[in-house]
C-alpha cells in the first residue's frame, strides 16, 4: 500500500514536547509500516494517531490544592 501524500497532520510547529516527540515518531514510522505491512491502514493509523497527539496537547486537569479534612 503507498503512503497517503496528504500528512500536514504530522506537522510539529505549536505541539507540546511531548506531542512533537511522538509526531517525530509517527513521521518515520508510517512509512515503515507502509514498507513493510501489505495490510497496512493509513487512514486507522493517522486517525489513531491524531487521537494521541490530541490528548498529548491536552493540559491536566490542577491539581487539587486544597486538603480534605484538614
Amino acid at each position: 500500500m503507498s503512503v497517503n501524500k496528504d500528512l500536514r497532520w504530522l506537522r510539529t510547529t505549536e505541539l507540546t514536547d511531548s506531542a512533537k516527540r511522538f509526531t517525530e515518531f509517527c513521521k518515520t514510522d508510517i512509512h515503515q509500516q507502509a514498507k513493510t505491512d501489505p495490510e497496512f491502514d493509513i487512514e486507522t493509523y493517522s486517525e489513531v494517531a491524531k487521537l494521541i497527539i490530541k490528548q498529548l496537547q491536552t493540559p491536566p486537569p490542577p491539581e487539587n490544592t486544597g486538603k480534605v479534612g484538614k
